[in-house]
């Protein structure tokens, strides 16, 4: 790859651009190229590349909550360079009484701040009807990430460290127009033909996410039964907040916390996930399924990806479902697909209820799912097909 990469970048002219598969991805800055969006890189004068941006930008508007003077600076700069409205304001209290006169289509949130954390200034401004995305953009150390991962749990959208506003800022630039384009998508009418029902209860779960995850995952997995299956979960997340994000997904579901190295049982009633910067995925052994890790190169620039996930339990004759939440790209698609001609089950969510379309648009799209719906849907998906593990005969048809 860095050869062939290395060869087409050579003749690219000055500020010129290099278009790859919708899947692939490149660490950029090793060839000299700046990302301007999902699998597109541009080459050459970075000033003549910000002011494309700017010319191209929609004019939304941001509010930023930071308590940092130089903060401030630098985050007007850098997102004003992306082509922003943005404004910004040094406590909770500001920020609070600029949104009661003010429309914004996004606000951006640091986590310690003198008047009123992030934390409870979010969680007060969602039950006063804040509608739109906020993220967390803030530097945090280890101790913070399980308020974090609250915070994502409960009403933040997504969190960037502040570092890469100028170390990716084509990055941090796609995921905020994401997230509000996301917010601005209209309501639409729930798919048909895509409310099947398991054959037999799954002995595995399997669950994609990334942007807007943590939040969807608490929805979908509260208050598990005791007979629930193993559940296995692959979420696009800095590798700091993995386990504290498995913890809270245990506190709110009920399910154990599995072990996470290579060749351990998976067991039911236990929830796994990557800690740390690796793939996981599903093995066999002695008849029973293990858990499989690996630090193999990035999928789709994933480490872990969900696409390595869905791709180990092929060949695996055993009843499984595989479920993809929302999130940005298209990490997961091809695995998932591969999956339904295997006859295994397979979800995603809908496109009203997901903060990203991106990763189940792309199995709807393709026909690749037995399943549609928002988050309580698929919650009582759950519930309904697990029955089975407790000796209760399974429904057939369409689980009307």
């Amino acid at each position: 790859m860095q050869k062939i990469v290395s060869h087409l970048v050579r003749p690219l002219a000055a500020a010129g651009r290099l278009l790859l598969g919708h899947s692939e991805h490149i660490a950029a800055a090793e060839f000299s190229l700046v990302q301007e969006g999902h699998s597109v890189y541009a080459r050459g004068v970075k000033e003549e590349i910000r002011k494309t941006r700017q010319s191209t930008a929609v004019k939304y508007r941001i509010l930023c909550v930071d308590d940092a003077p130089l903060a401030r600076k630098s985050l007007y700069k850098n997102l004003d360079e992306m082509g922003f409205d943005v404004t910004t304001v040094s406590s909770g209290t500001e920020a609070t009484n600029f949104l009661n006169i003010n429309d914004v289509d996004l606000v951006t949130l640091d986590l310690n701040m003198p008047d009123v954390s992030g934390d409870r200034w979010l969680q007060t401004e969602r039950r006063e009807g804040l509608k739109v995305p906020v993220v967390i953009l803030s530097e945090v150390h280890q101790g913070d990430a399980p308020e974090v991962i609250k915070l994502l749990s409960l009403g933040a959208q997504d969190y960037i460290e502040k570092v890469q506003l100028s170390v990716n800022p084509a990055k941090v630039k796609e995921t905020i127009l994401e997230l509000i384009r996301g917010s601005k998508r209209s309501d639409k009418a729930a798919i048909s033909g895509y409310k099947g029902f398991p054959k037999q209860a799954p002995e595995l779960v399997m669950i994609g996410a990334s942007t807007g995850g943590p939040q969807a995952l608490t929805k979908v997995l509260k208050q598990m039964p005791s007979h629930s299956p193993a559940m296995m979960i692959t979420q696009h997340i800095s590798a700091k907040f993995s386990r504290p994000l498995a913890e809270r997904l245990c506190d709110v579901s009920g399910l154990k916390l599995g072990a996470s190295e290579d060749g351990s049982p998976i067991l039911p009633g236990h929830l796994y996930m990557s800690f740390g910067d690796y793939h996981i995925g599903i093995g066999e052994k002695n008849g029973r399924l293990v858990l499989t890790r690996s630090s193999a190169q990035p999928f789709n620039g994933h480490r872990p990806s969900v696409d390595v996930m869905f791709n180990s339990a092929l060949g695996v004759k055993r009843p499984l479902m595989a479920v993809l939440l929302t999130g940005m790209g298209r990490d997961g698609a091809l695995g998932m697909r591969f999956l339904k001609q295997e006859g295994v089950f397979c979800v995603a969510q809908s496109e009203e209820d997901c903060v990203v379309y991106g990763m189940p648009r792309e199995v709807i799209e393709r026909d690749a799912v037995d399943f549609v719906g928002n988050l309580d849907e698929i919650h009582k998906l759950f519930l309904d097909s697990f029955q089975s593990r407790n000796g209760i005969m399974l429904r057939t048809g369409t689980g009307k």
